[in-house]
């Protein structure tokens, strides 16, 4: 796996758009009107932007595979971090909506492990059908930098399928929150180091 440079933002923007398509979980922020293939570009390209200013965004070798993992206390600058969110605000999610998704994503905050992790944000894979090897490929390197830091992995799923394949690759489930105003509960799962 590399890290996402200059060069490789625009296809790692492009995998993230087609397995984001019918995420439930990434879709649920984005105002919902017209401009859907436009909002979901510019969530993508923000999810993108902030991983790599925390130095945690990688593309597998074949790059048809993105994963948005970094050191939870690799921080962003306030300014870079105000106009990314600002975009974000104005070309994905609809200020109407900004104060309702901020409380939510403040909850989910609170639910993280207070000592230091690797936080897996996001994992998108753009071969549905033969990217096995792709995963694979994701996982090693996930697994192999979290064993080199002594570091648990940590993330957040919505759906019952990813939350599935999570267990099947060594995390368990060390919290749950169900939003009031969402179908599905949030799980947070947890992968310790050399496990």
């Amino acid at each position: 796996m590399d890290q996402i440079n200059k060069t490789t933002k625009d296809r790692a923007i492009q995998v993230l758009v087609h397995s984001f398509r019918s995420n439930p979980g990434a879709l649920r922020i984005m105002k919902k009107d017209s401009r859907f293939d436009k909002r979901l570009y510019e969530l993508c390209y923000f999810c993108i932007t902030m991983a790599m200013k925390k130095e945690g965004a990688y593309i597998t070798s074949d790059q048809k595979g993105v994963a948005l993992l970094f050191n939870s206390k690799q921080k962003v600058p306030l300014l870079s971090m105000l106009s990314s969110y600002i975009r974000l605000g104005t070309r994905c999610i609809g200020w109407d909506r900004a104060l309702p998704i901020l409380w939510k994503e403040n909850i989910i905050q609170t639910k993280r492990p207070k000592t230091e992790y690797l936080h897996f944000w996001m994992l998108g894979v753009e071969d549905n059908t033969f990217g096995l090897r792709t995963i694979i490929e994701i996982r090693d390197y996930a697994y192999g930098l979290a064993d080199s830091l002594r570091l648990p992995i940590i993330a957040e799923t919505r759906l019952e399928k990813n939350r599935k394949v999570y267990m099947r690759y060594g995390f368990r489930i060390y919290n749950t929150w169900k939003p009031k105003s969402e179908a599905n509960e949030v799980s947070f799962l947890i992968r310790d180091p050399n496990s």
